[in-house]
């Protein structure tokens, strides 16, 4: 009964490996001009990082892309000031982002052997933290255009400009949970150079 049980799961895997792609990605970037929605500042920044996702290529012009977690590291020191529901300010560096994005949509509007220019649009979860003591967690929004290119089967290397919309409205700082009064909502316009790995 076991070995039925993991013979279908082996079949899965098979049958889903030959739609879906998974990619490990790693980039580096211009980590863009951060700029308050909410209006005072505005921050530059570089960073590197990496994920894992998954591609579905729908037809020739569009592919669905489900990133499982993604991961970046500011180069720059970046304070945030946080409020909690006592009123009082915390401030905390922010060094890493994590985020789990839910999804997101590739339009190719043409195809070319050589480079492939695309639409990008995506949605999901954001968080941003400085260590496991101190983590804020909201939703992300962004679109942007690109341009990627093979360089040999498994190999690609994609550029491309985003702009996404994050609002961060709880999470814990020095361990405990917070519901932040004054949310930190951003938008930031990105420029990223990514190396990716297709297995």
């Amino acid at each position: 009964m076991k070995i039925k049980i993991y013979l279908k799961i082996i079949s899965l895997i098979i049958t889903l490996s030959s739609i879906v792609y998974p990619q490990g990605a790693y980039f580096v970037g211009i980590n863009f001009p951060y700029i308050s929605i909410s209006g005072n500042e505005v921050k530059l920044n570089s960073a590197i990082g990496g994920g894992l996702n998954f591609q579905y290529k729908i037809n020739d012009k569009f592919s669905i892309t489900a990133i499982i977690c993604a991961a970046r590291h500011d180069m720059n020191d970046n304070v945030l000031i946080l409020t909690k529901s006592n009123s009082s300010e915390i401030f905390m560096s922010s060094k890493w982002t994590l985020g789990w994005i839910l999804g997101g949509v590739q339009y190719y509007p043409f195809d070319s052997s050589f480079i492939k220019p695309f639409v990008n649009g995506e949605a999901g979860f954001s968080f941003l933290s400085a260590d496991f003591d101190n983590m804020l967690n909201g939703f992300a929004l962004g679109g942007g255009l690109g341009l990627e290119h093979y360089f040999s089967e498994h190999w690609l290397i994609s550029a491309g400009t985003n702009v996404r919309y994050t609002y961060l409205n709880s999470g814990t700082i020095g361990g405990e949970s917070v519901k932040m009064n004054n949310p930190l909502d951003q938008i930031a316009i990105t420029a990223d150079l990514k190396l990716s790995y297709r297995f």
